[in-house]
């Protein structure tokens, strides 16, 4: 903590408790409001930002995968798992205030437009695929589960 403070010129504080579920923590009890820690390097949306945000971050791993940019790439989805593992989901951007908030599921479209960029540069990478597998499944829960079912009383199968 100590070399990330230095490194940015931030001060680095431990979240008050361990969040396992998206909406678990009062956001409004963390004060002051800050960003939230991500393990690698990410593209922000614009100018004034310095956070990653989940919906821009889609079109930014697309362009990044254009670019053959394919580590900074897989580096942002990876941050991803991140914030499901340590914030509790794929959040609307990593800031605290953002600790009870997503955005629109891309984390599948993401994870697969990294994997099928390194398999057509002949670095296929099945062992990332299936360490990915297990972060899509938690997204989709958060998505198929209440208060996210888009009105549907029980899951409904399309034929």
């Amino acid at each position: 903590m100590q070399k990330l403070q230095s490194q940015c010129n931030v001060e680095a504080k431990h979240l008050l408790s361990v969040i396992h579920n998206l909406g678990e923590v009062d956001e409004s009890k963390i004060n002051p409001a800050g960003l939230l820690y991500l393990p690698h390097k990410y593209v922000v949306p614009g100018g004034r930002f310095n956070e990653m945000y989940g919906w821009d971050s889609y079109f930014i791993i697309r362009g990044l995968l254009r670019d053959n940019r394919v580590d900074l790439a897989q580096g942002m989805v990876e941050n991803f798992f991140f914030e499901i593992e340590h914030y509790g989901a794929v959040l609307n951007a990593n800031r605290t205030y953002y600790l009870t908030r997503s955005q629109p599921p891309f984390l599948t479209s993401m994870i697969l437009d990294v994997y099928d960029a390194k398999k057509e540069a002949g670095q296929e990478d099945r062992a990332w695929l299936e360490n990915a597998y297990g972060y899509a499944v938690r997204d989709h829960n958060l998505w198929t589960r209440e208060p996210h079912l888009a009105g549907f009383d029980r899951p409904v199968a399309i034929f």
